[in-house]
């Protein structure tokens, strides 16, 4: 694929960031590069998932979870963020004020298939079009692709300190085959540019499905984080949809929820096409609630007729059947105490035939925004949340 090169954009004039707010800290201006090492991502409940990123990098940032300390960056470059809060990860970030920011990973093997998922979260600026980057790759040597041409953090995550995930090559493309090395380099269109995390997994020919709970199908072109959307399907009866009138992601737009004392919460079965390990992504919006507190869920995670006959009965459990993954989740609190804003997790399952999940309420109905079921070799959109 041909590089292709962005259109020259007129400089605003930006804010120094050497200069943050007062409640900010910044590293030392100049850092050598280091070497990392590779950190395990464990499952729910602490369990290894099947497969391991080769790398997963806190981009500006030390190991936490299963994030290794930031390394591999280009010479010059600058770590910086705010206070860790609940989001330690999240909040740090790399940038540089002169040339293109750069990461060099060292691929173990040859001849192996990846995939790369880069995040960021604008803590800099409040409003869209102030910071623009160019994201491109490049895979053994060989001339850079462009992935990105003018990406805009806060108009395409919905909202400053928000994160946006870009996956390339994306789920339903090929995976990127590399021998020697992967380059990521972001340049800055308009203002710094930075990356707040960097994995790279390795990938096979996964299958995988994506839902959009409540909602009608969406392409590539529609979804704003590249994923292609299924219409809703394989929902349990008496659930319902809903969406609030105000503008929203497009697969955020709308939601499934079971009401109040429906028996056996929201349940989604899906299909799968043969044996085989399965990551399964649940994606959430509090689009109703403001307050903490207000909506709690249990979740549920099993595979092929158990499961799904357990789930039919009303019960959230069941011996195997049925893994509690996850209890009280609190969407509105996870998001950072605020409404409309996406939050994710991921599970692994083994499964024959079938992949349930089931949402039981604690305190309000159980919802859901996305569902997504991917086979082991695919790349876990986010890192695996720890129920």
């Amino acid at each position: 694929m041909p590089t292709v090169t962005a259109e020259p954009i007129a400089e605003k004039p930006v804010l120094d960031l050497r200069s943050p707010s007062p409640s900010s800290t910044v590293s030392p201006p100049v850092e050598t590069p280091v070497t990392a090492a590779l950190v395990p991502i464990a499952g729910a409940g602490g369990v290894p998932a099947p497969t391991l990123p080769v790398f997963a990098i806190n981009c500006g940032g030390p190991a936490v979870g299963g994030w290794s300390a930031d390394a591999h960056f280009s010479a010059g470059s600058v770590s910086w963020g705010v206070e860790p809060g609940d989001d330690p990860v999240g909040n740090r970030q790399r940038f540089t004020h002169v040339g293109n920011l750069t990461y060099t990973l060292p691929l173990p093997t040859s001849g192996g298939s990846y995939r790369l998922t880069l995040q960021w979260k604008e803590l800099y600026y409040d409003a869209p079009d102030d910071r623009l980057m160019r994201v491109a790759v490049a895979v053994d040597g060989r001339p850079p692709v462009t992935v990105a041409r003018a990406l805009d953090v806060v108009a395409r995550a919905g909202g400053a300190r928000r994160t946006f995930t870009l996956v390339y090559p994306p789920h339903y493309a090929p995976a990127l085959s590399a021998s020697t090395s992967v380059v990521v380099s972001v340049v800055g269109l308009r203002g710094s540019p930075f990356l707040s995390t960097l994995r790279l997994d390795t990938s096979g020919v996964g299958w995988s499905t994506a839902v959009n709970c409540g909602g009608p199908a969406l392409s590539v072109a529609a979804a704003s984080d590249g994923i292609a959307y299924v219409a809703d399907t394989g929902y349990s009866a008496g659930s319902r949809e809903w969406r609030r009138l105000r503008p929203l992601l497009p697969q955020h737009a709308v939601l499934r929820y079971a009401p109040p004392g429906l028996p056996g919460g929201l349940v989604y079965t899906l299909p799968v096409p043969r044996a085989g390990v399965y990551l399964v992504t649940l994606t959430w919006v509090e689009m109703f609630y403001t307050a903490a507190g207000r909506r709690l869920m249990d979740v549920y995670v099993g595979a092929d007729a158990p499961a799904v006959a357990t789930a039919a009965s009303g019960l959230g459990r069941g011996g195997n059947a049925l893994r509690l993954v996850s209890s009280g989740v609190d969407v509105y609190r996870r998001a950072g105490n605020a409404v409309d804003r996406p939050v994710s997790s991921d599970f692994w399952v083994s499964a024959t035939s079938s992949v349930t999940v089931q949402l039981l309420g604690r305190v309000g109905g159980p919802m859901l925004s996305t569902l997504q079921v991917m086979e082991e070799g695919g790349v876990a959109p986010s890192a695996i949340f720890q129920g």
